[in-house]
């Protein structure tokens, strides 16, 4: 028999864990990383709460982002915006990301891809160039 968790419990985990990236004083962090492991792009959260309720989307057991308004979810049209690094040089390709708290404390990691690629978080651009804007306009933590 496979794991499987009623949708309330499936909301109850997915609040946990989102929560637990506002724990600390100030707001949590996203690092965008390449296939190297380098930093290319850091970014406050730009809300505290960083995530809406699980389930509000209609789907149990996810979370969207809050995007750079403070109040809505991430979209194409509320992204959550930040600068790509030095560390970015000319350009280098972006595959995941890591979340942490305010303290610094690695919550979870995840995959960026364009639109449509599948990823737990989607960019306008997977590549990003020291000093370019970087835009993540899809952001979703999904509790299986």
């Amino acid at each position: 028999m496979t794991l499987a968790f009623p949708n309330s419990e499936k909301n109850f985990l997915c609040d946990a864990e989102v929560d637990r990236v506002d724990l600390g004083p100030g707001n949590a962090l996203v690092e965008l990383v390449s296939g190297a492991d380098v930093v290319l792009c850091s970014i406050t959260l730009p809300a505290k709460p960083a995530f809406e309720a699980a389930g509000t989307n209609g789907n149990a057991g996810e979370a969207r982002a809050i995007g750079d308004d403070g109040v809505n979810p991430v979209s194409s049209g509320n992204p959550i915006t930040g600068t790509g690094a030095v560390a970015a040089g000319a350009g280098s390709d972006v595959t995941s990301f890591r979340v942490k708290d305010s303290a610094g404390i690695l919550r979870w990691t995840g995959a960026v891809t364009l639109t449509g690629g599948g990823g737990d978080m989607t960019a306008a651009s997977v590549t990003i160039k020291s000093g370019d804007a970087v835009s993540i306009t899809s952001w979703v933590h999904k509790q299986p």
